[in-house]
């Protein structure tokens, strides 16, 4: 039997659910002009505290001042610079107009733009995946968990007290994901290298945007747009790096090798440092996540009838005709938004619980992507907004604490573990209902 208070929150939640179905639009207008007012205050009341937005001016500087190309010789405060030439375009556009970087309350300003620009995305994100309702014809979340995107904290600070790039990055994600969704594929691809060329961390999505590829547009739908597009961008913005200083640009851009620092991990806090260093972890890791990545792809995010992960690969025929026709022919096919989203949100989480090291910053690479996550998996409400709020704390703790950290690795393994226990992916619910016909 149902008891009254229980009766009566599930009442309210239905009827919540309903008010943001119907005026989703008027809400979340208010809800993001609210959001910018609450950033404008923070601005006004709280501190800014300098991490790395110096370093970012600093290393720009070196191209706009003084026409330096060689990726070796542009450092800032903390370091050598280490993203590739989206960041530097992007941020030299930010450090021209805050006057050399130095208008700092400007600059808040606009991450604080970015920021509702950001919760903007993410809640068409959302809505578009509740409106279309999986195929049993439910909602796959209530639309009331978007609430849980205006309660963080740290993100607040992330963008507008501390500058990050991060955000930045996530910002620009989020339009590749939107366009992904609406089956826009080749745009999306474009987007989706720019917000690579931001910071490398992107890359964590690429595992399942390979797999929704091959699904809407066939292999050769997918390789023509990594390499015409996704690689094609990458080689356009890095040319007057390439050109000067080849080797610099790539070693110091695209550097897959590099140290973080033990002091600021907050999921590996619960390590000693030696073994934090050590690289037999970081090789198991990679291992690990390599080995998820794979049972993902091929029990959870392709069809059974469809044979998998290998009918995306390999042709059904192994004549020259069907090769050929695998390899160059460009498929049209249209999947649905919710396969979309959480194949993308996913695969990018999947890479953040094997990620040897989290520093605070990186909260922004999912933290938006959360709920959604977790609202589809089978565990009772109060559990799934016990593993969010507990995400939001451990972030929220400094210095990095080991009873945080392990916290934390258990709410990403609860997540990961929700993920995997919820129902495989078929033709039904990858393909909108007219381009079932055309998959073979």
């Amino acid at each position: 039997m149902q008891r009254p208070y229980s009766s009566k929150l599930s009442n309210f939640a239905d009827s919540l659910d309903e008010l943001l179905r119907k005026r989703f639009f008027l809400i979340s207008t208010l809800l993001v002009a609210l959001n910018l007012s609450g950033c404008i205050l923070v601005i006004s009341r709280v501190p800014y505290t300098e991490v790395d937005w110096v370093a970012y001016m600093e290393e720009v500087a070196g191209v706009v001042e003084y026409g330096e190309l060689d990726y070796k010789q542009l450092r800032g405060g903390t370091g050598p610079l280490v993203y590739p030439a989206g960041f530097v375009y992007f941020f030299s556009l930010l450090y021209k107009l805050t006057d050399h970087g130095n208008n700092i309350f400007l600059a808040q300003y606009i991450f604080a733009v970015f920021h509702s620009v950001t919760l903007a995305l993410v809640l068409c994100i959302y809505y578009k995946c509740h409106t279309h309702v999986s195929p049993n014809g439910k909602p796959p979340f209530p639309l009331y968990i978007v609430g849980f995107l205006f309660l963080s904290r740290r993100i607040v600070s992330l963008f507008v007290l501390r500058l990050f790039n991060d955000g930045v990055q996530a910002m620009i994600m989020y339009i590749a994901v939107l366009l992904f969704m609406r089956n826009r594929w080749t745009m999306g691809c474009l987007i989706y290298s720019f917000s690579v060329s931001i910071k490398m961390n992107a890359l964590l999505y690429a595992p399942g945007l390979a797999v929704l590829l091959c699904q809407a547009r066939g292999f050769g739908g997918f390789a023509s747009r990594v390499i015409a597009i996704c690689l094609g961008l990458q080689i356009t913005l890095g040319l007057p790096f390439l050109f000067h200083a080849p080797t610099s640009y790539l070693s110091r851009a695209f550097e897959l090798t590099r140290e973080f620092l033990y002091r600021w991990s907050v999921n590996g806090a619960f390590l000693s440092e030696d073994l934090f260093l050590d690289k037999k972890l970081a090789v198991s890791l990679l291992s690990i996540h390599l080995f998820v990545l794979i049972l993902f792809g091929h029990y959870r995010w392709t069809a059974n009838e469809d044979g998998g992960i290998p009918s995306l690969i390999i042709p059904q025929r192994f004549d020259r005709k069907s090769w050929l026709q695998f390899l160059f022919k460009d498929e049209h096919r249209k999947l649905r938004p919710f396969h979309v989203a959480a194949v993308l949100f996913s695969s990018n989480f999947i890479g953040i619980v094997f990620a040897r090291t989290l520093h605070y910053q990186f909260y922004a690479w999912y933290a938006h992507t959360i709920p959604f996550l977790v609202w589809g998996g089978p565990y009772p409400w109060v559990v799934k907004t016990a593993i969010i709020f507990a995400i939001e704390i451990v972030f929220n703790i400094f210095p990095p604490s080991s009873y945080a950290a392990i916290l934390l690795n258990l709410c990403h393994v609860s997540i990961l573990i929700s993920l995997w226990r919820e129902a495989r992916a078929n033709r039904t619910t990858i393909y909108e209902a007219s381009d079932r016909a055309k998959v073979k």
